[in-house]
């Protein structure tokens, strides 16, 4: 997940490319990089592997049910905190 923030960043940055980037978030990994790459993608989502833990247990043990609604609410709360930035930005003054 860092790896593609970064890529994100360069991109924006140093290349100045300003064509649609789209993320999904890695279920579990920090709130920050999400937030953070929030700033830098045109969309940003979660994936949704399975719906029972116990599915993903036989699939994917290394994942849990928790990291994903976790991530999925940090993605939430990022998305609408770029949104409210903004209108913020463009309300005139």
């Amino acid at each position: 997940m860092e790896e593609l923030v970064r890529s994100a960043e360069i991109s924006r940055t140093k290349y100045l490319f300003s064509g649609y980037i789209h993320l999904k978030a890695i279920a579990g990994c920090s709130p920050e990089l999400i937030k953070k790459a929030a700033t830098l993608f045109d969309r940003l989502s979660a994936n949704i592997e399975l719906l029972r833990q116990a599915d993903l247990d036989q699939l994917a043990p290394a994942k849990k049910h928790q990291f994903i609604e976790s991530t999925m609410s940090v993605v939430k709360d990022a998305i609408d905190e770029k949104r409210d930035a903004s209108t913020l930005l463009a309300e005139p003054a």
